[in-house]
């Protein structure tokens, strides 16, 4: 008999974590060495990216921030849109209000989709979710797995990654839900202040521990 794949469940039963951490916190790093150990990853990033595609949404955007967000080609221009909205919070208000239900519609149906697949592939799928709390959609998953790091930490590594000023980087966290309110709502914690080497080790100890 053939081995199951890493992260295959033998009961055919798709165990669906909810991965969040505030920017910085080294989110997208543990996402990735999770799919690394064999598991789905859903990006919710990258499905809003999808939704202010669709025509609908522009034309929402549009309507609601004005033409200034959307480029010459009428599409919306992300930058100018994250200009708009962070540090104003009715704003960002008004964008989730106007994104996180389609998002959550796609989620679902890609979670879906993936639980039907379950026995010929993985069977861990991470929705890798910034918002995950606050937009209410830990209907969607099983656990919630929170990423955190002091706040040194997270302002180097913020700046590194994106460019941002420190002024910038604290517009962001000011709109997120506060840290310990987050880690509050978990079911796992990881700490992301180590090296590579050992978060690589805490990852996949936790993926054998708690998932396969």
């Amino acid at each position: 008999m053939t081995p199951p794949a890493p992260g295959l469940r033998l009961d055919g039963a798709m165990k669906v974590i909810g991965l969040t951490g505030g920017i910085g916190t080294g989110k997208t790093t543990v996402a990735q060495l999770l799919g690394g150990q064999g598991a789905v990853v859903v990006d919710a990033d990258r499905i809003g990216h999808e939704v202010l595609r669709e025509p609908e949404v522009v034309a929402a955007m549009a309507a609601a921030f004005g033409r200034d967000v959307l480029d010459a080609t009428g599409a919306v221009d992300r930058a100018a849109l994250a200009r708009l909205v962070f540090g104003d919070r009715d704003r960002l208000e008004t964008l989730n209000r106007l994104t996180h239900p389609r998002m959550h519609a796609v989620a679902a149906a890609q979670i879906e989709f993936f639980r039907e697949q379950g026995r010929e592939q993985s069977g861990v799928l991470v929705l890798d979710a910034p918002l995950l709390l606050e937009a209410g959609w830990t209907d969607l998953v099983d656990e919630v797995w929170v990423t955190t790091a002091p706040e040194r930490t997270v302002m180097v590594r913020s700046g590194a990654r994106t460019g941002f000023t420190e002024d910038q980087v604290r517009a962001r966290i000011k709109v997120q839900m506060a840290a310990p309110e987050r880690l509050k709502q978990a079911t796992v914690i990881i700490d992301t202040e180590c090296g590579m080497a050992d978060l690589e080790k805490r990852v996949a100890a936790l993926y054998l521990e708690r998932l396969a």
